[in-house]
């Protein structure tokens, strides 16, 4: 029989309290001979309580939709319907939605005149499935339209993003800044001799390097970005490792798996020609170092109907707004978990010189070039010149998790299209599924990842109780030197 919302409302509650119970006696079990004495097991338990059926929510949305036992990954309704019970669950575990829903109703003036957007045709003609779709499930309505519009018309309008060698000649041809590349080609012989003529020219500083990109390959899970420095022009070897890499990537079948979107997606990328594209390199603040090299400081923008609603600082966890306001999410309970957020001090030189208001402009140059509803704009901050941003890449298919933002935005999504006079589509169809099937195999694979992830976090989370290994009498023994209660 098809599973229904309220079957999926009823598992996800029936995991939840026996994941709840299992994951404090698995937790108690684990830590109880290593537990400092002295500290009271009612914090642990407290822990495993309230991220039992959060975690559990999200685990098994995602076993589901992997497997494809109930809806499938067209009828993403279905499984997406659960960010509805996961976002209450937050609530009721201590989240707080204030802050989002406050700045939602600042902003939302601001989109009465959606309507003035000018909209390209093939993006109007997507729509939205449902008026309280949420923020997932409008990405992945959009890509199921878009592998129905590539099928149906030969309509391709998907490599605006899919392909990066046609996204930055785009760039170019509107007057969009982005930073500078020494070539495109669709050629891998072409592309692989020019790498050592370019190299000469970047020079072997510690800080000269270069980016070649594979232009069909825009997941991150592709692996189509190698940093390479200025002074591999003196290794033999280094070059024939570049050489190889680039035939190699010219090969490699794109792909974005793991996600509810995946098929209609993959069906896309299989289309997109392979090309490479050589890229000058973007140094980032002073003292700012990720992975060995000066990152940039890089603004992930979600606009919609052509108006930046917020950006996220990926490498930082921050939001920023348009209000001036930031939020930044720490990696523990209450930010991961609970999606509570602190203000953002780290990133203050931002704020201060107003770098984010030509970066906000940016991305809605962007979006009206493109004439498209809803697009996530990377864009690279320059240090020292808050007047000079550039685009990196764009998005039409974002994974980033906003938290209680998202559905939000979602709202200004959909209004948009009704105030356009636009109806739900009834194209997105759940497909039959056995829902005992769908409960025992999810419900199994639930349970076993979050033990083992609950455990892992258990573990984390209680960086608060700092031990020291001291010699005592000869021998080495753990003792507690200093307990901190982190709650």
């Amino acid at each position: 029989m098809p599973l229904r919302e309220e079957h999926t409302i009823y598992l996800v509650i029936t995991f939840g309290i026996l994941s709840a119970v299992a994951q404090v006696f698995a937790a108690r079990f684990l830590l109880k001979k290593c537990w400092p004495k002295g500290v009271r097991m009612s914090m642990l338990n407290k822990y495993a309580t309230m991220t039992a059926i959060v975690l559990l929510a999200s685990t098994l949305a995602r076993s589901t939709a992997v497997l494809g036992v109930f809806g499938g990954t067209k009828a993403v309704g279905e499984y997406l319907k659960l960010n509805g019970v996961i976002q209450e669950a937050r609530i009721l575990l201590g989240g707080n939605d204030t802050r989002a829903e406050d700045y939602y109703r600042s902003q939302k003036p601001i989109y009465n005149n959606s309507t003035d957007f000018e909209l390209r045709r093939s993006w109007a003609q997507i729509g939205f499935p449902r008026t309280d779709a949420t923020w997932e499930e409008l990405i992945s309505f959009r890509v199921q339209r878009m592998a129905e519009f590539l099928e149906k018309d030969d309509i391709r309008d998907f490599l605006i993003e899919k392909d990066k060698c046609f996204m930055y000649n785009f760039f170019k041809s509107q007057g969009i800044p982005f930073v500078p590349i020494y070539g495109i080609f669709s050629n891998r012989k072409a592309a692989a001799s020019s790498v050592q003529s370019i190299l000469k020219s970047v020079g072997e500083g510690e800080n000269s390097m270069i980016f070649i990109k594979a232009c069909h390959l825009t997941q991150g899970s592709d692996n189509g970005t190698l940093r390479v420095q200025g002074s591999t022009v003196s290794s033999k070897e280094g070059l024939e490792d570049i050489s190889k890499w680039i035939t190699t990537k010219f090969d490699q079948i794109p792909t974005d798996n793991w996600r509810p979107w995946s098929p209609d997606m993959n069906k896309l990328l299989s289309t997109v020609r392979p090309g490479v594209m050589i890229q000058e390199s973007f140094v980032g603040p002073f003292g700012d170092f990720f992975g060995g090299y000066p990152k940039p400081v890089e603004a992930k923008v979600e606009v919609i109907w052509g108006k930046a609603y917020l950006s996220f600082l990926h490498d930082y966890k921050v939001f920023t707004f348009r209000d001036g306001t930031t939020e930044r999410y720490r990696e523990d309970l209450n930010g991961n978990v609970l999606h509570n957020s602190e203000p953002d001090t780290q990133l203050s030189w931002l704020y201060q010189k107003d770098y984010m208001t030509p970066v906000y402009k940016l991305a809605e140059l962007v979006a009206k070039k493109i004439g498209i509803d809803q697009i996530r704009v990377d864009i690279f901050i320059t240090p020292g010149s808050p007047d000079r941003p550039v685009v990196n890449e764009i998005s039409l298919a974002s994974g980033v998790l906003y938290r209680f933002h998202g559905p939000r935005m979602a709202r200004l999504w959909i209004d948009g299209h009704i105030a356009r006079g636009v109806q739900q589509s009834t194209t997105l169809t759940a497909r039959n599924s056995n829902f005992w099937l769908s409960f025992l195999i999810s419900g199994g694979i639930s349970i076993v990842v979050l033990l083992a992830l609950g455990a892992v976090m258990v573990v984390h989370n209680t960086a608060g109780l700092l031990y020291q290994t001291t010699p005592l009498k000869g021998k080495k023994r753990w003792r507690v030197w200093k307990v901190q209660k982190t709650w």
